[in-house]
């Protein structure tokens, strides 16, 4: 299969086809799906932590919001809103 086959398949121009297969090929010229997907997951630019685990009073916060009934747009507008 060419990389434009590949590229039409998963609506992809084939450059970026090219450049995955580039980017994580083994010595041998061989890829493997699984592992880049791995590679890419490790070496996220910027990862992100848990807000609530970091923030024990947001979460009883929002807790308290969503047991009064509160929608989840509700509860994320409040939380945008209030400082901290």
């Amino acid at each position: 299969m060419t990389l434009t086959q590949i590229g039409e398949l998963i609506d992809r121009k084939k450059s970026v086809i090219s450049r995955e297969i580039t980017r994580n090929s083994g010595p041998d010229g061989s890829y493997y799906g699984a592992l880049a997907d791995r590679a890419a997951h490790e070496q996220r630019r910027r990862p992100k932590p848990f807000r609530l685990l970091e923030n024990p009073e947001l979460c009883r916060r929002i807790e308290a919001w969503m047991d009064q009934g509160w929608s989840p747009k509700l509860v994320t507008e409040a939380d945008r809103a209030c400082p901290g």
